[in-house]
């Protein structure tokens, strides 16, 4: 549900029920990608930045539930989407580490304040976005949920 305005947080709203869209990010050159949340008067932001090569899955989750049940936005690059760990397995997003072998990736969250400052944040994932316009499904997509 939702999907029309995926891109969209609301307030807070008594009996919501969370919602969480599995995305597809573009990179620039050097496999680099950021997200954000911009508040409405474009005045405040917040930014995940992330190598897709290392973080090759993003997830949306909104719970816009009123404030006492858990308000909660989620930008959450990931190896895998929040599948059960079978369906993710045989999709080849479970990174398998054999005894004493390590995973590392790098997040950086970034806060942009004042217009300046989220008007730069936007134009650079205008930037990375290009000329690409986002393509929308209407109903989840067998390889990347189960539903």
């Amino acid at each position: 549900g939702g999907i029309d305005s995926f891109d969209v947080v609301g307030p807070a709203e008594s009996g919501f029920v969370e919602q969480v869209y599995f995305m597809e990010l573009l990179a620039d050159n050097s496999g680099g990608t950021r997200a954000a949340l911009v508040s409405k008067d474009e005045t405040r932001a917040v930014s995940v930045s992330f190598s897709m090569k290392e973080l090759p899955c993003f997830t949306l989750w909104k719970n816009t539930a009123a404030y006492e049940d858990g308000y909660v936005v989620g930008l959450e690059p990931g190896t895998s989407f929040p599948n059960p760990k079978r369906f993710e397995r045989e999709r080849n997003r479970v990174v398998t580490l054999r005894p004493k072998e390590e995973y590392c990736s790098e997040v950086v969250l970034s806060v942009h304040i004042g217009k300046d400052e989220v008007h730069k944040l936007q134009r650079e994932i205008e930037g990375i976005r290009g000329n690409t316009k986002p393509i929308v499904f209407k109903e989840p997509i067998r390889d990347f949920s189960q539903v």
